[in-house]
């Protein structure tokens, strides 16, 4: 339940900013299929305000937000756990420590699956970098030219 609110919540930010920013409504309606892994698509594909500034060119940018939404999206399954492995009572010592061990178990586990993706992502991203791609939003009496950054 807790996880169709937040991807319902996604969903509608990414509509409001997409509509603020002139860009296609798409967007929210993929976050509510594919919930949280279109947030680092849409960061790197969505039109810039004037003012704003990306760099690194695209696949940079999806690995660095792909990197944040899983660390968010891990430390969620990891609050949502922690909160229900409180709520086990132990009626000796050796059902506590078997709680104690299978926390951290599991707390291990968790790590990996958190770091590995992070650390495929941010490899993979850091080779493909290109710090010269500068994209600079411009405004509505801008052409396409006028911001460019070589």
């Amino acid at each position: 339940m807790i996880a169709l609110l937040v991807v319902g919540l996604i969903a509608v930010i990414i509509a409001v900013d997409a509509y603020r920013r002139k860009s296609s409504i798409v967007w929210s309606i993929a976050a509510l299929v594919m919930g949280p892994l279109v947030i680092p698509f849409y960061l790197a594909f969505r039109n810039l305000l004037p003012g704003e500034k990306r760099v690194g060119g695209k696949p940079w940018t999806i690995a660095r937000y792909l990197s944040l939404t899983w660390t968010f999206v891990v430390l969620g399954v990891a609050l949502m756990w922690t909160t229900n492995l409180m709520s086990i009572g132990a009626n000796s010592d050796a059902e506590a420590a078997g709680v104690a061990l299978g926390f951290m178990l599991g707390a291990f586990v968790l790590f990996l699956v958190w770091l590995v993706p992070v650390s495929v992502a941010m490899a993979v991203g850091g080779m493909l970098r290109d710090g010269t791609n500068i994209e600079i939003g411009k405004g509505p009496d801008e052409d396409d030219d006028s911001r460019a950054i070589q």
